[in-house]
């Protein structure tokens, strides 16, 4: 047996593994402990676990984050991670489909067959955005939601983050959109952080922004 279908073997037993009741009780304590796949001193089994419990939430937030992993895996752990990532898409698709998929909804909504979310994004240096820096962020959110082809409602922007209102198919990712938009503004300065907080339910809070941000 090939080492792709030994793991794909170990996923599927891991499933025996798991209190399916605790995950349901503690799914914000998980996805509030996402970034802890991306630490080197996080032990490997610990982030293991951590990646299937994400993919079995299956939301936008820890779609973003498994593919986020994927582009620097720990080695060890790139088979399960692509395993998990699939798993996690078809499980968000599972959730947003209705029927026979003649009707697409989320939590937060719906416009023409495309689902809406937001994300937040914040200032690298927890300083406040100029009034020329403001300007260049949602001209850049437009233009690279123009050239992604995802469509952007609204752009909120703040002294330190940016909240923004958008609509993706379900063959977009979010998280395409948003680290174009990172990228394209750090490309001069260190002006956006790496970290970005995207959400499907509803709209987020004050609270949830600051809290994501920190």
């Amino acid at each position: 047996m090939s080492n792709h279908n030994n793991i794909f073997v170990d996923y599927i037993q891991f499933h025996n593994q798991i209190d399916w009741q605790e995950i349901e009780d503690n799914k914000k304590q998980y996805l509030d402990e996402r970034e802890k796949i991306f630490k080197p001193d996080c032990p490997i089994e610990e982030k293991k676990k951590l990646i299937f419990i994400l993919a079995h939430l299956g939301t936008l937030e820890s779609v973003a984050v498994l593919e986020k992993y994927l582009k620097n895996p720990d080695q060890e752990l790139r088979q399960w991670a692509e395993t998990a990532f699939d798993e996690c898409k078809a499980f968000l698709k599972s959730d947003v489909l209705q029927d026979d998929f003649a009707s697409v909804t989320s939590g937060a909504g719906k416009l023409e067959g495309k689902l809406r979310f937001y994300f937040v994004l914040y200032s690298a240096q927890k300083k406040n955005f100029t009034d020329d820096e403001k300007k260049f962020i949602v001209s850049t959110v437009q233009q690279s939601a123009d050239f992604l082809r995802f469509v952007i409602e609204k752009i909120e922007i703040n002294q330190k983050y940016c909240l923004t209102t958008a609509l993706h198919t379900l063959e977009q990712a979010p998280a395409e959109l948003i680290e174009e938009i990172i990228d394209r503004c750090n490309l001069v300065n260190n002006l956006i952080a790496d970290n970005f907080f995207v959400i499907n339910t509803h709209k987020p809070t004050e609270k949830e922004i600051f809290n994501a941000g920190n």
